[in-house]
């Protein structure tokens, strides 16, 4: 199971470390309302932003890649009762 992170907006965030030391990374919107401007930290997925390391983010649906900086990993917007998914490769 991953480790789950709580929103005012009835929006949950997932992240789940994989086998190879990448992320999985789930954004669920459980409001009626389409939510904007979401984002995780690499802290707050348990990566030390500290570190040199080099990250990737892939949308898992669309192949898209969403916007990272300064660490941050920024989801523009969920529609209601949907959610984003995401594959954080991570480069050491």
């Amino acid at each position: 199971s991953g480790d789950g992170m709580s929103d005012p907006d009835d929006i949950r965030v997932y992240a789940k470390i994989l086998e190879n030391g990448d992320i999985a990374l789930g954004f669920f919107n459980f409001s009626d309302g389409k939510i904007y401007n979401r984002f995780v930290t690499l802290d707050m997925i348990g990566l030390d932003a500290d570190t040199d390391i080099q990250i990737s983010v892939k949308d898992l649906w669309s192949g898209e890649n969403p916007k990272v900086i300064n660490d941050t990993i920024n989801v523009e917007s969920i529609e209601p009762h949907a959610c984003k998914l995401y594959r954080v490769c991570v480069n050491k």
